[in-house]
């Protein structure tokens, strides 16, 4: 028998309701998707024109290997050590350690900026810190983890340094 003019059983609707929602949600994800990837693309294409090259920084400014391997190290010391903080907890032992750290870093920083920091990425006249220096900024280790761009800081120095290291 055939029922013409009835309406469709309610759970079929509901199903219908279901996928088409589906298919909207994922049409609307996939937007989203496309622009972070062309908003990644476009900007590592304009970093990547607008920093200099390699060549042209070793020209301009003689690289102190030894100081540069130190820093790294020193780099590394004090993400550990934030990283630490931040898991676990801040001791005295620690806020000491990042009290160190950060009087070296300060002290030896601004022979190496030249070397880590593109001169087209530094202002002419510095009003904000720069990607390592706010890795030492605060005085002390509670404020610098609980900072908002700390783990964006820490991922952008380490590949500043790595791209350096290897050059």
């Amino acid at each position: 028998m055939i029922h013409a003019g009835l309406p469709a059983p309610a759970l079929l609707r509901l199903r219908l309701r279901a996928q088409l929602a589906a298919v909207g949600f994922r049409r609307v994800a996939q937007q989203i998707r496309q622009g972070v990837l062309t908003t990644i693309t476009t900007e590592l294409t304009i970093l990547r024109s607008v920093s200099p090259s390699k060549d042209s920084l070793e020209d301009e400014v003689m690289i102190d290997p030894v100081m540069l391997q130190e820093f790294a190290a020193r780099h590394r010391q004090l993400v550990n050590l934030l990283c630490a903080a931040a898991r676990d907890q801040i001791t005295s032992s620690r806020e000491k350690e990042y009290s160190d750290l950060r009087r070296w870093m300060r002290d030896h920083y601004d022979h190496l900026r030249p070397i880590l920091i593109p001169r087209d990425s530094t202002p002419a006249f510095k009003q904000e810190p720069d990607t390592f220096e706010i890795l030492f900024l605060a005085e002390k280790l509670y404020t610098q983890i609980n900072s908002d761009t700390i783990i964006y800081n820490i991922m952008r120095s380490r590949a500043i340094l790595e791209d350096r290291l290897e050059g």
